[in-house]
This record gives structure tokens, sequence and C-alpha cells, in this order.
């Protein structure tokens, strides 16, 4: 393809938004259930890892005319673990909130997921030889992660009556949904690269400033009223 140098850099864009608000899901998992909170900081690094990749394919392209097809690759691969693992981290901060037990085999959910994603992947790419046979099941673990993980977060929201944090939220996922018929097409055209480029950016700084704004009225919370384990609720005031 031939990219723009303004459209390549234009692609990090979306990535480093993405990354500040997987950064404060991370601090809120971290605060409030740090046993889960490996699950949005590996989740979280290979998402951005992701976002890294496919811009640093158009910059090359752009700059070099080298097309490293890997690099244009990995998108998927990487991003459909990530989001799995940030929601499984996720689940486990809500269900701590809830004063639930998260057993000790919690680790265990997300990989069986996340393996047989890529076991059916596999069999569609090498039994059925399906060409980019792996896409669908990727594309699909895509949304179950993102979805399932800001369904959470709206609902974090809503219990604490932010109206306004639940429906930016609730604007990334139809930002998803938006992507996802452009996602599925093989070779784009420039305008759609930029549409594409757009609508990720619009849904990825909403995500950002929801993710921000929601982390703050948490971190308020356990400010006001110390964390304990043990003894009481988690929670006491949280989401209920």
């Amino acid at each position: 393809m031939d990219f723009s140098v303004g459209l390549a850099v234009y692609d990090f864009l979306p990535v480093l938004l993405t990354g500040i608000a997987l950064f404060y899901v991370w601090r809120m998992t971290q605060t409030f259930a740090p046993g889960q909170a490996i699950f949005a900081a590996i989740g979280g690094t290979l998402v951005v890892t992701a976002g890294l990749t496919k811009a640093s394919w158009k910059l090359i392209v752009a700059t070099t005319g080298t097309d490293i097809y890997l690099l244009s690759q990995l998108l998927f691969p990487l991003m459909a673990p990530g989001f799995i693992l940030v929601m499984f981290g996720v689940w486990g901060l809500v269900r701590r909130a809830n004063d639930k037990v998260v057993p000790a085999w919690f680790w265990v959910l997300p990989l069986v997921v996340i393996c047989s994603a890529f076991s059916w992947a596999g069999y569609r790419m090498f039994i059925e030889q399906i060409e980019r046979g792996w896409f669908q099941p990727l594309l699909i673990l895509v949304s179950i992660g993102n979805v399932a993980l800001i369904s959470m977060l709206i609902s974090v929201s809503v219990r604490n009556k932010k109206w306004g944090l639940a429906g930016l939220f609730f604007l990334n996922i139809v930002m998803t949904f938006a992507l996802q018929p452009i996602a599925a097409m093989e070779n784009l055209s420039i305008t759609m690269h930029w549409i594409e480029q757009t609508l990720t950016a619009a849904g990825a700084g909403t995500f950002a400033f929801a993710a921000y704004g929601l982390s703050q009225v948490l971190l308020s919370i356990s400010d006001a009223q110390p964390l304990r384990i043990n003894d009481e609720p988690i929670f006491a005031n949280l989401i209920g």
C-alpha cells in the first residue's frame, strides 16, 4: 500500500490512547484486586504491542516502501489474548468488589478461552485450509474480550451513578462494532484506512477518558474507606 507518512504517524494515536486507558484499568485492578492485576498488566501489554506492530508496519511502508508482512499480521494474534486477559483481570476485580472469592485456579479460565480460539484458528488454517482462516476466530475473541470488559466497566459506572462515564464506555463498544466490517476487508483503500484510523482513535479516546474518570471515582472511594480484605467486604459502597 502507498501509505502516506501522515497516515502512518496518525496510526500511533489510537495506540497511545488505548495504552492510557489500559493503564487506568490496570491501576484500578492493582489497587482493589492485586491478585488479578497481572492479567490486566500482561493483557494491556499485548494489546499495546499489537497496535505498535501495525502502526510500525505502516510507518515502514510509508518511509521505505518495504512491506514486512509479519508486522502487518500480528494485530489480532496479539490483541485477542490481550483483551481476554484484561477482561479476566477486571472480572476478578468485580468479583472481589462483590465480596466473592476469586479461586486459586482462576488463571486457568483465560488460558482455556485463549487456547480454544487459537486451536479453532489452527484447525481452519491447517485442516480446512481456509485462507486467513485464523482471522474469524481471533476477531470473535477480540470482540468477546472487549465487549465483556467494557460491559463490566459500564456496570461499575452505572452502580456509582456515573452515567456520563457509562455512556462513553458504551460509545467505545459502538465504535468496536463499526470497525469490524472494515477490519474484515483484505485490501483497504487509503480513504478507508483514514476512516478506520479515525474511528479507532475516537473509540480509544472515549475509552481513555472514561477509564481515567472511573479510576478517579474508585480511588476516591478507596481513600475515604480503606480497603480491607479479611474481616469485612472489600468495598462496602463501591458497586452496590
